[in-house]
């Protein structure tokens, strides 16, 4: 009974380690059941669209408080904290921090990190306490940077104007109910930032997303040899659209 007893502690200990693939992030993001998966708003909000133009719903000189719940244990608590010092320190231009994503003292307006069911955000600063959640099979470092991405005012790559010059949507394969989480933001109701698409980007959807056939891709790159979905890193141009978004490139 004591060897089954610490057999089960041991199966238990390395459930709450495990660290997952790119692949079951992306399912958590779809698991959300928010709109395109992971994003807290209402579809039809008519101000959904505009925290890329509105310059409003930024985090004011780039410092966003958070608190992170109790309710996370020890080894993910880690990680969201490596994902948030990892935003802090890369986008840094010279040394000089761009976001001061920090713990929260007194502020109004804060992000709450929640273990809820998968992983969503709300698009930008929306005001007051607004939950994070880094649910399970969420954490990967590349996923809670992802979902803060959210946050200080970013959308999905795949949601870009000009996005079918880079990708074919395979409306086929997709799972019904879930089309409207493909849908492209129209111009002039997100700001490019002057930057190039991007298949390499942390925020872009990976090639299966709500596949009816997990065989058989959603998304299909224009570019053969370009792989998308990646929750491992910031690219170099993810850091670059946060420095010009922030106006640390000043």
């Amino acid at each position: 009974m004591k060897v089954l007893f610490i057999l089960t502690l041991a199966v238990i200990a390395a459930s709450a380690e495990h660290y997952p693939t790119d692949e079951e992030a992306l399912l958590a993001e779809e698991g959300a059941g928010k709109f395109e998966g992971d994003i807290d708003e209402d579809p039809n909000s008519p101000d959904l669209f505009n925290a890329m133009t509105n310059r409003a719903r930024r985090w004011a000189n780039g410092v966003v408080p958070f608190v992170i719940h109790s309710e996370f244990p020890s080894a993910v608590r880690t990680r969201i904290l490596d994902g948030i010092n990892t935003l802090n320190r890369q986008t840094a231009i010279g040394g000089r921090a761009c976001l001061n994503i920090r713990p929260r003292t007194n502020e109004r307006d804060y992000i709450l990190v929640r273990r809820l069911q998968g992983c969503f955000s709300r698009i930008g600063r929306s005001g007051g306490a607004q939950t994070l959640s880094i649910g399970r099979g969420c954490e990967r470092i590349g996923t809670v940077m992802h979902e803060f991405l959210h946050a200080l005012g970013f959308y999905h790559e795949q949601s870009r104007s000009d996005r079918d010059n880079f990708v074919t949507i395979n409306w086929s394969n997709i799972r019904r109910g879930t089309e409207g989480n493909f849908r492209k933001l129209a111009v002039g109701r997100i700001d490019l930032l002057g930057t190039n698409y991007n298949y390499n980007s942390v925020m872009h959807y990976g090639a299966y997303a709500f596949a009816i056939n997990r065989r058989v891709r959603t998304i299909v790159p224009r570019d053969s040899n370009a792989n998308i979905g990646q929750r491992t890193r910031l690219d170099a141009l993810d850091i670059r659209r946060v420095q010009i978004f922030y106006e640390c490139n000043r």
